[in-house]
């Protein structure tokens, strides 16, 4: 497997988990939690509330990032299917 297939199957299982039922639900318990857990705090200067708005973005992160590897894969493939394409071009070939 060469390393744009890797990107594709990568891409697609990215799709997959960004797809699932179950970690859009996860993802969004996590960040409400989190939220609520600033929402109480007394004091948004202190550390606690530094390593909560962390969490967050953090979430915010490997959100990004599964999308990142979706839109990698989306262009691999198309890298793929233009090396297939070119594979079969042969500009000396007769056309029937």
């Amino acid at each position: 497997m060469d390393k744009h297939e890797e990107a594709v199957r990568r891409g697609e299982q990215a799709q997959y988990i960004v797809d699932s039922d179950l970690f859009t639900q996860a993802f969004d318990d996590t960040r409400e939690a989190i939220l609520n857990a600033i929402a109480s705090l007394d004091n948004l200067r202190d550390d606690k509330a530094r390593d909560l708005h962390s969490m967050v973005k953090a979430l915010e992160k490997v959100k990004r990032c599964l999308k990142e590897h979706i839109v990698t894969g989306q262009l691999a493939h198309k890298e793929i299917e233009g090396r297939a394409r070119m594979a079969d071009y042969n500009p000396f070939k007769r056309r029937a």
